[in-house]
Order: C-alpha cells, then sequence, then structure tokens
C-alpha cells in the first residue's frame, strides 16, 4: 500500500473526528464557554493537520502536498494556540471560577509573538547568519513557555483530583492529562525539537508526523465515543449537578443526605485529621461514588476539601468571637477544628473571610458604634 495514501487517510479521518467532535459540542451547549474553548481546540487540530501538508512540501509527492501561499500564517497561528487554549480550559474546569493569573496570559502573548509575527518580521539576512540564535529563539523559547502554560494546566488538572466531588469532571481530568502530556511529548519535545536537534534527514519528518497524527487520531476518537452517550452534557458542564435518578430513589436520598449533615453537624467528623472521602464513606457505610453526588448535588460542594474548610473555619470563627477563647492561641484552634498545620488553615480562613484570623479576631472585640 502506498504510504502517502496511507498517512493521507490518518490526516482525514482525524479531520472528521474533530469536525464530528466541534459539531456534536455545539449542538450539546453552543453558549458554554468550555465547549467555544474545545472547539477553538479542534480548529486549531485541523489547521496542524493542514499546515503540515504545507510545511512538509518538500518531502510530499505533489498529489498530496497542500500550497496554502498566505493562509499559512494565520494557520500556523492558530495551531500554536494549542497550548493556550488548553491552560484557559484546564484553568476553566478545575479552578472553580477562580481568576487565571495574569503573568500566565503575558506568557501567552510572548509565545504568540514568537511563533509568527516577530518571526515573519525577522530580517532573512540575520536568520541566515545566525541559525543558531533563530533556532533558540523561535522553536526553543517558544516550545519551552508552552511547556510552562501545559505545566500549569496538568497541576490544575491533577491537583485534589482524589477531593473532587464532581465525578463527570474527574473523566474530563484523565482525557485533559491525556492530551496535555501527549501534546508536551509529541508535538513540542519530540516533533519541533528533537527532530531538529537530532538533525536528521528532512524525509523522516513527516512519517514522525503522520505518527503522532496517529496517536490524535485515537484520542479524538476516544473522545468523540465519549460525547455521542446520552448524559455526554455533563461532560461539557461538569459542575452543573445531576438530578436525583428516579422518584424511588427520594426518601434514600434524603436519608443519606440527612446522615452526611449529621456527621458534620452533630458528630463534627470534620475535626478527624486527614479525613477523606473514602474514609467518610466507610464510617456511614455509603458507596463513595454516591457520597461524591450527595455532597455535590445537595450540600454544594464540588470538593472534599472545601467543604471540610466550611465546617472547619465556621467552628473556629465562633471561638475566635468568643471573648472565653481570648487566651487560646489560632494554632490551638486549627488543630482542634482538623487542621494538620497553620498554613492551610491560614489560606482557607483569608479564602472564605476575607481576612486574616488575628483581624476577624480583634474585629469581633470591637463595640459596635453608639446609634
Amino acid at each position: 500500500m502506498n504510504l502517502h495514501l496511507l498517512y493521507a487517510a490518518i490526516d482525514g479521518a482525524h479531520i472528521a473526528f474533530l469536525s464530528v467532535l466541534a459539531i456534536r459540542l455545539l449542538a450539546l451547549a453552543p453558549r458554554n464557554r468550555n465547549v467555544q474553548l474545545i472547539v477553538l481546540l479542534a480548529f486549531g487540530a485541523v489547521c496542524a493537520v493542514v499546515s503540515a501538508r504545507h510545511s512538509y512540501m518538500a518531502v510530499l509527492p505533489a498529489e498530496f502536498a497542500v500550497d496554502l501561499g498566505p493562509l499559512i500564517i494565520p494557520m500556523n497561528l492558530a495551531r500554536n494556540l494549542t497550548s493556550g487554549l488548553l491552560m484557559v480550559l484546564c484553568h476553566s474546569i478545575f479552578r472553580d471560577r477562580r481568576r487565571l493569573p495574569p503573568p500566565l496570559l503575558a506568557v501567552w502573548a510572548v509565545q504568540m509573538s514568537l511563533e509568527e509575527p516577530l518571526e515573519w518580521m525577522a530580517p532573512s539576512a540575520w536568520e541566515l547568519a545566525q541559525p543558531h540564535a533563530t533556532f533558540v529563539l523561535y522553536e526553543v523559547v517558544p516550545s519551552a513557555l508552552q511547556i510552562v502554560m501545559l505545566g500549569f494546566a496538568l497541576v490544575w488538572a491533577l491537583r485534589e483530583s482524589a477531593a473532587d466531588l464532581v465525578e463527570a469532571r474527574r473523566k474530563t481530568r484523565a482525557v485533559l492529562v491525556a492530551v496535555s502530556v501527549a501534546h508536551i511529548v509529541l508535538a513540542l519535545l519530540v516533533e519541533r525539537l528533537a527532530l531538529q536537534i537530532w538533525a536528521l534527514p528532512i524525509d523522516v519528518y513527516f512519517p514522525v508526523h503522520a505518527g503522532i497524527t496517529a496517536l490524535g487520531l485515537l484520542l479524538s476518537g476516544a473522545i468523540v465515543l465519549l460525547l455521542l452517550r446520552p448524559d455526554a452534557a455533563r461532560f461539557v458542564d461538569p459542575l452543573r449537578p445531576p438530578p436525583v435518578a428516579t422518584a424511588a430513589d427520594v426518601s434514600r436520598h434524603a436519608s443519606d443526605v440527612a446522615r452526611i449533615r449529621a456527621a458534620f453537624e452533630s458528630e463534627r467528623i470534620y475535626r478527624r485529621m486527614g479525613l477523606t472521602v473514602g474514609a467518610l464513606a466507610e464510617h456511614l457505610k455509603i458507596p463513595e461514588y454516591r457520597l461524591r453526588s450527595l455532597i455535590h448535588g445537595d450540600l454544594g460542594h464540588r470538593n472534599f476539601n472545601t467543604l471540610l474548610h466550611h465546617y472547619r473555619v465556621a467552628e473556629i470563627s465562633e471561638a475566635l468571637a468568643d471573648p472565653a477563647h481570648d487566651d487560646t492561641p489560632v494554632l490551638t484552634l486549627a488543630l482542634s477544628a482538623g487542621y494538620q498545620s497553620i498554613t492551610p488553615f491560614n489560606r482557607a480562613f483569608r479564602a472564605l473571610k476575607g481576612m486574616t484570623p488575628t483581624r476577624f479576631r480583634a474585629r469581633s472585640r470591637q463595640k459596635p458604634a453608639d446609634s
């Protein structure tokens, strides 16, 4: 079989899967921010497949090459947006509406400016005279910046994964981790850097690219199959709590929720240091997957640690406001509420109360102004 015909079939199948992915998502929730980000990622991946046939024209038969002319510039820009879009998508899904750090937006802007605008404006004579500097400036630096952004995406996807109470989001974590790792290793380290550093023959480049595209085809195909499920909307918007399955479950559902509330409000189980979802599930004799769903859907917490912070900070706040505990160190109160050290307590307290524990205690002692 003609290898170039096989490569073309791989490219065509990959573009088809990416198109189905985008169409399916737009049909589910066209106004959802996560959907829009994923559609942009799919478009960038299509641009990468097509633009490769322009970039590798020197080693492709004429009937398999694609001459994009000036369109290669916007298509390269689109495909080079991938790392930044993955970073924003992971932040949107896993950081619970926290603000995206501005320095990371600056990193993305620098990376994109090095990809096309600055490279296209650079004098040809300088690039010919300084090939090593050109390679570092336009290949190594942008790749390093992309790896930084993808590194943050991986941290956000992996951080507190065990404490995540949103079942659909737990599955989404695995998909985005696979996509991020594959992009770092294959697209950046292998295709963009290693092939040039090792100075391999030019006719090796496109087969390597085709192999990477084939792996992308498998990954996009798996995502499409996932999204063809009737409950696919959960993966598009994993933060939306699922409804109770049937009316027959209502009594059991209410009973389990009451037991969870009692464990926290009466037993104060949150005082146990190192308490996990699994340990709580074992204590209550409720399957862990069901416990996660109940805490998310009925108690309104997306992360188990935020649930613990809610009860622990509430107890400590009450003690700080009580004159009887004026001589009790803040650390003692934190340890008695279940914290293992002062740092996570201080961070959680400031996030929930908007001030430090010491400031909270001082303000609670201030007498209200005379009316």
